[in-house]
């Protein structure tokens, strides 16, 4: 059976529209795979393997994670309509690192990316006061959803090959374990107090905004017994 020694160059481009361009452009010249095909019914996570493990890693934190983490970036702050991301740039990125295989490295960072961000968020709005704390509860929320099913389909690969046979669960089911952890269970106290003060007082918000602002904290809450004192 052969073994062929394959390269690639990859030079991913992300547009930022809303405010300004902002291009970045990463080339990873010459790397050398050996690939090899899958005998059988052999379950890799790439029909590739790195030559170097110090050089996967290097191509790693240099020029693959910086991508990934300046899209999750932007998938985290823009709703749709208002960020361009190239998908099958940074799909192809992901795939590289399952490739390189540093699976367990990649759901770590990304792990760890998210769980900053969210507790960033949950300060802040514990720090908000009244109805002003539902609307921005309302669009954090909003805004993670969309950010959750990009990523999803981005790290389709890893989800696909590490995820779901190593860890026995989802990647989608994680991160959104993930904000219910960082997010609603810090907030879900202050979030029902203000729920009922504007149930005392009629139209603090309007019918339609508080009861898409229940629904949605009890899609995020279920099995949270504080949210049940409603």
């Amino acid at each position: 059976m052969s073994i062929r020694t394959a390269a690639f160059s990859w030079k991913p481009r992300c547009n930022l529209t809303d405010g300004g361009d902002l291009t970045t452009d990463l080339t990873l010249n010459a790397v050398p795979l050996v690939t090899r095909p899958m005998e059988g019914n052999e379950s890799n996570e790439c029909d590739m393997e790195p030559l170097s493990v110090a050089m996967s890693e290097d191509v790693y934190g240099r020029l693959l994670w910086p991508q990934l983490e300046q899209t999750l970036q932007q998938m985290l702050h823009f709703r749709s309509g208002r960020c361009s991301i190239s998908f099958e740039q940074v799909y192809s990125c992901v795939y590289k690192c399952v490739c390189f295989h540093l699976s367990d490295r990649l759901f770590c960072d990304l792990k760890a990316f998210i769980d900053e961000y969210l507790v960033q968020r949950a300060l802040e709005l514990k720090e908000c006061k009244e109805t002003d704390l539902l609307l921005r509860f309302e669009d954090l929320s909003g805004t993670y959803r969309h950010a959750l099913q990009q990523i999803s389909l981005v790290f389709k690969y890893l989800n696909r090959f590490y995820v779901e046979p190593k860890l026995h669960t989802t990647l989608q089911k994680v991160l959104t374990n993930t904000f219910t952890k960082n997010v609603v269970d810090v907030c879900i106290n202050n979030l029902i107090d203000v729920i009922v003060a504007a149930l005392v007082n009629p139209f603090t918000l309007s019918p339609a905004v508080m009861a898409s602002i229940v629904t949605d904290l009890y899609s995020w809450s279920a099995g949270n017994e504080s949210f049940y004192r409603v």
